[in-house]
């Protein structure tokens, strides 16, 4: 299978496009970061489950046409949304509309229309099958994560997409800041169950280290407002870090923070 015509290896498409080399696979376009492998990586450990686990068959409001729904199941880290339907038509949007972004890296290739046979239960099978690996190798890609599109799609909330965004940040101190606000609201929130799990422990262990090895040094007034950026960056990381450590519902980030030495 070429580069960007994966359906069944969601995390060989990912390593593939940040460039990286699985099985065979080649490097797509220009060779990216060693960090767009981690983030990768950190993405495909992250407890966001969004699976295909079945379909039914609808009919138009005058029972003359009928379609297939894609059943589509979300499990933020263990809190499920109600199950989203989704026609093959709105998978051409998701698809047509990202390849309208020019990201970076290929997108993964989208099952092709079938005028004839649709209904057919091997097909639809399959085709559901597709499409499940079609979302789960969307979902490894920062720069899909980054953008609106798959997150309108899925129609989800924001505190769904702040820690994956947070996970895949880039290295812009101002967007660093972003994402660290909405995370500092997830952790006030009802919402710090997405925090407590293995993927955001190890990034915010090595997030913090990073932060505390780095010199900020102002030696030219131009590099004034980015130093400023920096240094309340870490005031943010600080207080994100301490809502969770004494978070009553956060045991096994806490712990998994104390394990790091960072405490």
């Amino acid at each position: 299978t070429g580069v960007g015509k994966v359906f069944f290896a969601p995390q060989k498409f990912a390593v593939a496009c940040v460039g990286g080399s699985v099985a065979g696979w080649a490097p797509c376009g220009e060779a990216m970061s060693t960090s767009l492998l981690e983030q990768a990586s950190l993405l495909d450990r992250y407890p966001l489950k969004v699976t295909i686990p079945g379909t039914q068959i609808a009919t138009g409001a005058l029972h003359v046409t009928r379609h297939t729904e894609y059943v589509i199941s979300i499990d933020d880290c263990g809190r499920a949304y109600s199950p989203r339907l989704r026609r093959f038509k709105n998978f051409r949007w998701l698809h047509d509309a990202l390849r309208r972004l020019q990201l970076a890296c290929p997108l993964p290739e989208l099952p092709a229309a079938k005028a004839f046979g649709r209904f057919e239960e091997s097909f639809v099978e399959q085709r559901r099958l597709r499409l499940e690996e079609y979302l789960k190798a969307l979902l490894l890609l920062p720069s899909v994560i980054e953008d609106n599109t798959i997150w309108s799609f899925l129609d989800t909330d924001t505190a769904t997409l702040a820690v994956p965004r947070f996970l895949c940040r880039p290295s812009d101190a101002l967007q660093i800041s972003e994402r660290l606000k909405q995370l500092k609201l997830v952790v006030q929130g009802d919402e710090i169950f997405r925090l407590c799990n293995s993927a955001v422990t190890t990034d915010l262990t090595s997030f913090v280290r990073a932060e505390a090895a780095a010199e900020i040094q102002v030696t030219n007034s131009r590099f004034q407002d980015d130093t400023k950026m920096r240094l309340q960056n870490r005031l943010l990381l600080c207080s994100v870090v301490r809502l969770l450590l004494k978070h009553d519902r956060a045991e096994l980030a806490r712990q998994g923070l104390l394990e790091a030495g960072l405490f």
